[in-house]
């Protein structure tokens, strides 16, 4: 580091705050800071990005009181910085793109994504910090990180956030807590935790690299990283900050200002990289550890160079909670019998102290993984005290919990854990389970829980910088007596349903909660609630709550109360085998690890709310057996393979944190997301359609976007044939099937082969207002004529267009923008010289093929209005069995002779249109043997809709639909080979004769 004065001219800056130009680490009282002696030494990196006639100090001083008087030298990058523009100009192409890899996921660099981060735009995001941490990683590091984003307090998540992107992508959906899983890596989120999280005493660090493998002026890179501490250490345990209901002490476990601030400006996180400092100079202030180890020295063994212990503990597993020992003994893990469960889902092994994390339910950090290139020798590996292993030295410290503000001290007075004491984190849980009786119970807290809840809520409008208030409810009182609903203060009633919408509960007075939300939390006279300035909420680090969800009072107001970190002194070492100058560790230590563990936990043991690897490893291969296509808590949980796997018993009785269904949601959504990274929705769809696959292994075979609709066409290839022997072709809509906007249009045959229905998909969603549009139709029926082309090699043929075809008839409900599609659709697929007809009428072109379903257009008649007599609904009915053109005129005559308005709107667009041809056998052109050989209504694949989605699920995103279709007519192909090869058929008698009301006729039973 002591190169950099060489390198450039410090030149002394008058802003430079007082305390740094004071301070100096064992090198005397100079008041000019040097490049030797200053903690914000001038290096090539750190100049890069200012002028040289400005020395790379804080903005303020507030931002250095924030941190205190440092115990080491140390950099700092401030969050949301930009990285320097003359520096950003020089990297190359490589070095951007390689900038992006490392700190963001892979989707980022796709055009199509949202947001996209293109390396020609790069000045708009990439920053100081980000560009720091960027410097610290090595490129050839095989060493895989593993971070559980989910078990990392939500405050170290959005520091991080403010660090790597500036305020315009922060507040981007993508980057917001709710998808940190996607975003957050591990790599770089590991060395943020090493460089910006508070260390413990005594404690070096590494130094700050050089940025770039360029030799442009952007920073560059160091070719080394070796190790410059080789012995252990020892730490001090920390006592936790008493905790007070005093208001003088709530007031500061809010802010938590250093002083000097005003209250007004709120430092943001600083990337910390610590210079290193020679041992000697760290180890010469505790004169009671040396006599402690006089002593080990005389009846234990030596550790390391400078550490002696008494006992080695051999353990064979990772335990969900481990006992401190309260002398000098070190655990011995050996996981060579459970090599496996280090197998992560990627195929990746996971690292042994990421994995010994993973097992832990307490929550580790501010801490460090240690060197690659190792930290110390350590024995103990080996019965032998002589051998001794090289090892990288992973150093962390308990989070604690995070506690109510208004908890009280006597909570977790004398708490010092050593062992695992189930008994007493149940006790604490009992406390919960209590409030939430005396809260029930409690009208006023039930208010003041109400309260709270609005006064975190946020606009859920993009942007909106509108405040929660009272709104009247358009049609008022609601069902519960509520006038008013909580809305946003900039609500527009031309905009419904895009802003903040909080119904006000029935058990909430409104009358109360109006005033309360009105008057800045005061309560009204003759309002008191009892024992709602204390509380017993304490909480695991990893669930990232800020405020108390309780409803908390004091003095007559409300009180929105902060969940503070409650500090734990224990502290985890962990010593990893690694090569030592390019000779590998003994091969018999690739699954083993020291751990060595200090001090106690000042409280109780938590809940096994973190899943285990095991836990995970089972239940993944359960979903490899169920697919999570479409997969939901509920469905997962009744899934008789679920069941059966786990031995008829509830998986939450094996695996108690799966018990929550937060956690194994997320668990099967990282699933998803690891199977489908595009996603389950339109792109996802185009992602799997795009697979390299051989046109009898696919199922999608269109997708189409246009005109403000979208469509995608599936087919089983094997299926597809059966639709040239159909006699007639069912068309219906379903609803249910797929989530969203998307509708599945099922088209329905009855083989006569095999007396069974068979189905083909076009699945589609017309996007803005023009659903089921003429133009969509046009076009479902094209690309279904055009895919059974593609797939067959055969043209579909409908008669009499095509007199040779079998299919005589298309069926469909009397929705008028379907028909008129197909009519359209035989307007360009009519060919006069083949079938004869030289009319290029739609409506004309109608009648040779369409029979609209006579069940609809009755049901239709039966909806016009109660008051109209019964025989003129009859005389309306009988349109379908009238036989000659005088009967026709008659029927016409008596339509147009009613008076009911009703009628008369029904009946005057059927007067000239499709509906009379499609509906009566004498109007109609189709011939008459192809009439009476096809059904009259569409019940073939109406009965189908109930018996799918019972099968394939119902409200499924778009692409499990397809899939779980895809998997359903797989099953239905192999029935079919089952039928040809072996005789046997599911419904032997199931033919059109079987299907005719005739209850007194036997069906013959199957030999």
């Amino acid at each position: 580091m002591r190169d950099a004065s060489a390198l450039y001219r410090y030149q002394p800056h008058k802003n430079v705050p007082s305390c740094l130009t004071r301070y100096q680490h064992g090198i005397g009282r100079a008041k000019t800071p040097t490049p030797d002696n200053c903690f914000f030494v001038c290096t090539p990196v750190y100049l890069s990005r200012f002028s040289f006639n400005r020395p790379p100090c804080f903005r303020d001083t507030a931002s250095c009181n924030f941190l205190g008087r440092p115990k080491q030298p140390y950099y700092l990058a401030v969050a949301g910085r930009m990285l320097n523009e003359d520096a950003i100009a020089k990297l190359t192409p490589g070095d951007r793109k390689e900038y992006r890899r490392f700190l963001f996921p892979p989707a980022l660099a796709d055009p199509k994504h949202e947001p996209y981060l293109s390396i020609e735009t790069i000045t708009t995001w990439i920053t100081d910090g980000g560009y720091v941490l960027y410097a610290q990683h090595d490129p050839v590091d095989n060493v895989v990180p593993y971070v559980d984003v989910e078990d990392v307090p939500g405050d170290q998540i959005v520091a991080y956030r403010e660090l790597i992107l500036p305020e315009l992508y922060r507040q981007h959906p993508f980057f917001s807590l709710d998808h940190a899983v996607d975003w957050v890596l591990a790599a770089p989120f590991q060395l943020y935790q090493q460089s910006a999280l508070p260390q413990p005493r005594g404690r070096s660090q590494t130094a700050l690299h050089a940025l770039s493998r360029t030799t442009s002026a952007a920073p560059s890179r160091a070719s080394s990283r070796a190790s410059y501490i080789s012995q252990f250490y020892e730490s001090s345990a920390v006592e936790s900050p008493p905790l007070t209901r005093a208001p003088s002490s709530i007031g500061s476990s809010r802010l938590s200002l250093p002083p000097g601030t005003d209250g007004t400006h709120r430092a943001g996180p600083f990337l910390r990289i610590q210079v290193p400092i020679p041992w000697s100079a760290l180890r010469e202030s505790n004169p009671e550890r040396t006599r402690g180890k006089s002593k080990l020295r005389d009846t234990g063994f030596r550790f390391t160079r400078e550490e002696w212990i008494e006992r080695i503990i051999p353990v064979t597993e990772a335990p969900s909670t481990w006992n401190i020992p309260r002398d000098a003994a070190v655990y011995r893990l050996d996981l060579t019998a459970l090599k496996k469960q280090l197998q992560l889902p990627s195929g990746e092994i996971m690292t042994i102290d990421a994995f010994i994390k993973q097992q832990d339910q307490e929550s580790w950090g501010h801490g460090s993984g240690g060197h690659k290139a190792g930290d110390v020798w350590v024995h103990g590996f080996s019965d032998n005290p002589e051998e001794r292993v090289w090892a990288r030295r992973v150093n962390s410290h308990c989070n604690g919990v995070k506690i109510c503000e208004l908890v009280s001290d006597e909570l977790f007075a004398d708490c010092q854990r050593y062992a695992s004491d189930e008994e007493q984190g149940m006790r604490l849980w009992t406390h919960e389970l209590d409030a939430n009786e005396r809260e029930a119970a409690s009208g006023g807290k039930i208010l003041l829980r109400f309260y709270a809840i609005v006064h975190r809520a946020k606009c859920k409008k993009k942007d909106c910088q509108g405040k929660p208030t009272l709104i009247l409810l358009r049609n008022r009182p609601n069902q519960h007596g509520k006038v008013y609903f909580v809305g946003c203060s900039d609500f527009n009633p031309s905009e419904p349903y895009m802003h903040l919408y909080l119904p006000i509960p029935p058990n909430v007075d409104e009358s109360q909660f109006k005033f309360v939300l009105e008057n800045n939390g005061c309560l009204p006279i003759g309002l008191e609630v009892p024992n709602s300035d204390s509380c017993v909420l304490s909480t695991h680090p990893r669930l990232g709550l800020t405020t108390c969800p309780y409803g908390h009072s004091r003095d007559g107001t409300a009180l929105i109360a902060k969940m503070v970190a409650r500090p734990c002194p224990a502290e985890m070492i962990i010593l990893v085998p690694c090569e030592h100058k390019g000779t590998p560790p003994p091969a018999w230590t690739e699954y083993m690890a020291m751990v060595l563990l200090r001090n106690f936990h000042n409280h109780p043991e938590h809940a096994l709310t973190k899943p285990t690897m095991e836990d995970k490893q089972k239940l993944l291969s359960v979903l490899d057996d169920v697919g999570v296509e479409g997969m939901t808590v509920q469905r997962l949980l009744n899934d008789p393979r679920t069941i059966a796997a786990y031995g008829g018993e509830r998986l939450a009785k094996e695996s108690p944190a799966f018990a929550s269904s937060r956690v194994l949601n997320d668990f099967i959504t990282a699933q998803k997301k690891a199977k489908y990274p595009h996603g389950m929705g339109w792109e996802g769809v185009l992602h799997h359609m795009g697979r390299e696959l051989a046109l009898s292994d696919r199922y999608i075979h269109a997708a189409i976007a246009k005109d403000g609709y979208r469509i995608v066409v599936t087919m089983h290839h094997e299926l597809a044939p059966l639709i040239h022997s159909a006699r007639y072709l069912c068309i219906d809509y379903t609803f249910k099937r797929v989530e969203g906007t998307m509708n599945e249009w099922e088209i329905a045959i009855f083989n006569d082969r095999y007396n069974m229905r068979a189905y083909f998909n076009a699945i589609f969603c017309i996007l803005y207002c023009d659903r089921n549009t003429e133009a969509a139709f046009y076009q479902l029926f094209y690309e279904l004529f055009d895919v059974v082309r593609h797939v067959t090699g055969r043209e579909l043929a409908i008669r009499p267009f095509r007199p040779d075809g079998n299919c005589r008839v298309v069926l469909m409900d009397g929705e008028e923008a379907q028909v008129l599609g197909y009519g359209n659709f035989l307007v360009q697929y009519n060919d006069p010289v083949v079938s004869g007809i030289n009319s290029r009428d739609p409506i004309i072109l109608l009648s040779y093929s369409y029979k609209v379903c006579q069940v609809h257009a009755q049901r239709n008649i039966d909806k016009l209005p109660k008051t109209i007599p019964v025989d003129v609904i009859r005389t309306l009915k009988s349109i379908t069995g009238l036989k000659s053109q005088v009967e026709i005129d008659k029927w016409v005559a008596f339509c147009e002779s009613q008076s009911y308005e009703a009628v008369i709107n029904w009946f005057r667009p059927k007067r000239n249109g499709w509906f009379l041809q499609s509906v009566n056998r004498f109007l109609s052109n189709i011939a008459e043997e192809d009439w009476d050989l096809t059904p009259n209504n569409t019940n073939i694949v109406e009965s189908a809709h109930a018996r799918r989605n019972a099968e394939t699920s119902i409200h499924l995103p778009l692409l499990a639909s397809i899939l779980k279709a895809e998997e359903r007519d797989d099953a239905r192909h192999e029935a079919i080979l089952q039928i040809e090869r072996q005789g046997v058929i599911a419904k032997r008698w199931n033919g059109p004769f079987e299907h005719l009301p005739c209850p007194n006729i036997d069906t013959p039973e199957t030999p």
